[in-house]
């Protein structure tokens, strides 16, 4: 009997420690998000620890003369945690959306502002400024003219767009000179052609490298397709794989099929009416060719 009362005293008082710990955890937790603006969910993340409180369950023993079973007391505040749990996280989220709709709302009015303070700059001063951008340009100062002009990007004033107009395409002109042909020279003629429909070169040039990039995007498409599991499908991924058999100076004249490894990453591959077969794996970042 007197081992028995051991036995149950320090099971009372296992219980009665870890419902402390489990009281004070959930007392700093609701205070820490009271503090942090949940004061929806927080207030019942606190009741739940209090009620966890063993001196409350010693209070209600005594005033009940009864005692409180220890799993009413862990579900009441098992509850009360979830709820306020469930509420403090819908109310984050809420104020997390009202705090970006704000710091949108806050750059929207700087921008706002940053324009009219430039349009106001420019009317004060636009005598002095379009003169003197005339005049850098007139000069052959077209990069000085620039500079002067790109401090109102967003003033509508047509006079101020026509000289910006007109100093662009001087620059434009002069760096396509010196620009290599490529993706830089193709966007410099897209921008003179967009500035100046007129310029029947610059249009042709933009339209061919729009061309350019429409068959660039085509390509990008079928690998994406061939990364999904069709090569078979994908001509362009058929041309490198033959190209590449070629390279590792073997025949391969024709593609007959091809197919993905299942255990490697790469393609078999059989050519010229299914007479050879070939397999390409990818090693450390190289493809290596293997006749089969």
């Amino acid at each position: 009997m007197q081992e028995k009362k051991y036995t149950v005293e320090w099971k009372a008082l296992g219980w009665t420690i870890l419902a402390w710990i489990a009281s004070l955890f959930l007392l700093y937790g609701g205070t820490r998000a009271l503090i942090g603006g949940l004061w929806k969910g927080a207030p019942l993340v606190i009741l739940a620890g209090v009620v966890c409180l063993p001196p409350l369950w010693a209070y209600l023993t005594r005033a009940s003369e009864r005692t409180v079973p220890g799993w009413l007391i862990g579900c009441i505040s098992l509850a009360l945690a979830m709820s306020g749990a469930i509420v403090s996280a819908d109310q984050q989220v809420k104020q997390q959306a009202q705090r970006e709709r704000q710091a949108q709302l806050d750059m929207q009015k700087r921008v706002v502002e940053k324009r009219d303070a430039q349009a106001a700059e420019f009317k004060a001063n636009k005598l002095i400024v379009l003169s003197e951008a005339q005049k850098r340009f007139d000069a052959g100062d077209a990069p000085g003219a620039w500079q002067l002009l790109t401090k109102f990007p967003t003033v509508g004033d047509p006079d101020l767009v026509r000289l910006r107009t007109a100093v662009r395409l001087a620059l434009l002109r002069e760096e396509i000179k010196q620009a290599p042909p490529g993706e830089r020279s193709g966007q410099i003629y897209s921008e003179i052609a967009n500035l100046d429909p007129t310029d029947s070169n610059a249009v042709s040039k933009a339209a061919e490298y729009q061309n350019l990039v429409a068959q660039r995007r085509t390509l990008e498409a079928q690998r994406a397709d061939a990364a999904k599991g069709r090569p078979e499908e994908n001509p362009q991924v058929q041309a490198e794989a033959q190209l590449a058999i070629q390279m590792a100076q073997y025949r391969c004249d024709s593609i007959s099929s091809m197919r993905q490894l299942l255990t490697k990453t790469g393609f078999g591959i059989t050519c010229n009416g299914y007479r050879y077969s070939y397999t390409i794996t990818d090693e450390g970042g190289r493809m290596v060719v293997r006749l089969d």
